[in-house]
């Protein structure tokens, strides 16, 4: 079975966990089109528009979600890269090199923060978006090869996933020594807990090379008092 193949197959099970019937059934069609016809023409285009949506009433977690969107995008990308030779069984190591040898990319973290005050925040939502995507491109592409593991979504939605919570940990504190707050709010940050204000944003911070996050150059500016 090829890469591709596996792929969609992945992308097939975790719509059809989370319950989107439209998706899942375009999906198996398409599966059915690779298998009977090795055609991935329609599928190359298509695939920009999936997309997990919380309106769609899926019945996940917050935190799930996170990880759910992260999957779709990493199963995307991977049938994405590999329909130029869908036919092939990509090795791990083919698979890392594929993503985008030789470089670096630090770790990106997002949040709420307060404009006026400076207050920061970041939810259990955000901590595990953070973890999701650093850590399933190495999930997926052991999944797909050298064998192929058909069970790897159900355990990334039941976060069965080795050393989850440690990493959760070790993050968490990451954070707290950047001086932002670790929250399990579920909404918007507003008002601010510090000053009660509703100038509030959402917010990004980027890891430095001293391993504490700092605000990236995208932001809104803060709020210049008298």
């Amino acid at each position: 079975m090829s890469t591709y193949e596996k792929a969609l197959i992945l992308l097939y099970e975790l719509l059809k966990q989370v319950n989107d019937r439209y998706w899942a059934d375009s999906i198996r069609s398409w599966i059915v089109d690779w298998q009977q016809d090795k055609c991935v023409s329609f599928h190359r285009y298509a695939f920009y528009d999936l997309a997990l949506c919380e309106e769609n009433h899926h019945k996940l977690t917050k935190e799930q979600e996170a990880w759910a969107n992260a999957l779709l995008l990493n199963l995307r990308g991977l049938c994405l890269g590999c329909a130029e030779h869908p036919e092939v069984d990509y090795s791990e190591e083919d698979l890392r090199r594929m993503e985008d040898p030789g470089s670096y990319h630090p770790r990106l973290l997002s949040g709420d923060r307060c404009l006026d005050c400076g207050y920061s925040e970041v939810s259990s939502y955000y901590i595990h978006q953070a973890l999701a995507y650093e850590l399933l491109p190495g999930i997926i592409n052991r999944a797909v090869s050298p064998s192929f593991d058909r069970d790897i979504v159900r355990r990334i939605l039941s976060f069965e996933i080795e050393g989850l919570a440690e990493k959760y940990q070790e993050l968490s504190n990451q954070i707290m020594k950047s001086g932002i707050a670790v929250t399990n709010r579920k909404g918007w940050l507003r008002p601010c807990p510090r000053c009660s204000s509703n100038n509030t944003a959402a917010y990004r911070w980027i890891e430095n090379d001293y391993g504490l996050f700092e605000p990236g150059s995208d932001n809104l500016p803060l709020h210049k008092k008298g």
